[in-house]
């Protein structure tokens, strides 16, 4: 399944006009009930990849339901329990949580887009991560998220774990040698992580 045939045109052909304002990326009418059981071998949306895709879904009243779903993606195993919220015109609301298990880094960030962000990029980091995350965030109807509208909490363990010319260590240059810098490895790191603000 490639949920871009669902959802919105595929990037390299989608036009502000082909997405009017106010209408929402799901496009989930007041009129549309389901309750779906998945079964999914390969799914795919933009650069995300996922294969055996089980859980549900239920669809109501201009709510996306996602109802302990488990897949494999990043390497590693992951399962999300989540609700979107499109019943306001002009953005989707959505909130859940997930558990990752050995999921690799530099994919996740890969397939993710950074996370629509620049501070931390896939090329920066390697290792594998177990996490339990709480989340919440708007998106518009081209599905571009609000930075602004991240919430997260996270307790985060990195095993294997490396740092590869990320410029804010050379900060640490004035008491490590700056080639130490360039290329960190660690065998485990662990920490707790909250994001909101920005």
């Amino acid at each position: 399944i490639d949920v871009d045939d669902f959802i919105l045109p595929a990037p390299e052909t989608a036009k502000s006009s082909q997405t009017p304002e106010g209408q929402n990326a799901f496009n989930l009418r007041d009129n549309i009930a389901a309750n779906l059981s998945l079964d999914i071998k390969e799914l795919q949306f933009r650069s995300f990849k996922a294969k055996d895709l089980q859980g549900s879904l239920e669809i109501k009243n201009k709510k996306l339901m996602a109802k302990n779903l488990s897949f494999e993606a990043f390497g590693g195993d992951i399962t999300l329990t989540g609700l979107a919220d499109a019943t306001k015109n002009d953005k989707i609301d959505i909130k859940g949580s997930t558990s990752l298990v050995d999921v690799n880094i530099k994919q996740m960030f890969t397939q993710l887009n950074n996370f629509g962000q620049d501070v931390i990029e896939a090329q920066n980091i390697n290792g594998k991560a177990t996490t339990q995350v709480d989340f919440s965030a708007s998106w518009n109807a081209k599905l571009e998220c609000d930075l602004k509208s991240i919430q997260a909490t996270a307790d985060l363990n990195i095993a294997n774990g490396e740092l590869i010319d990320y410029k804010l260590l050379e900060y640490l240059a004035e008491y490590v040698e700056l080639k130490e810098l360039k290329h960190v490895k660690f065998a485990s790191l662990q920490t707790h992580v909250d994001i909101k603000d920005e």
